[in-house]
């Protein structure tokens, strides 16, 4: 009998925090996704700050302080990621264009025979 419920209690030990680990991952992709939305949340936002925001906020609320700080982290750390990947595209781009443009003058100019090879 004993053995029997301990069986019992270790599965419903296991299906529980599994359960919570489930609703865990949602909450925080939801939060994760008002902190995008929210007209007063950026990435240099304080944490203090963003507390004062979402205080209303339910999901924000269900949240332990210590999942809502590190969900916070996760996603300053993902979208400043993000912005530096957007930036060295859009510089790597830019470089591209310059580069193609000065090889057109090159050539150009090779053709009207202002350059010389020596």
């Amino acid at each position: 009998r004993d053995e029997l419920f301990q069986d019992f209690m270790d599965e419903y030990e296991k299906k529980t925090k599994e359960e919570r680990r489930k609703k865990r991952k949602e909450f925080v992709d939801v939060i994760k996704k008002t902190y995008m939305e929210h007209p007063d949340i950026s990435v240099t936002s304080k944490w203090r700050d963003v507390q004062d925001h979402l205080r209303d906020n339910e999901t924000f609320r269900w949240m332990s302080k210590l999942e809502a700080l590190t969900s916070w982290e996760e996603w300053v750390a993902e979208t400043e990621k993000k912005e530096v990947e957007t930036r060295t595209t859009t510089k790597f781009r830019h470089e591209r264009k310059k580069r193609d443009a000065f090889r057109a003058l090159l050539k150009e100019h090779n053709e009207a025979g202002k350059l010389k090879s020596t």
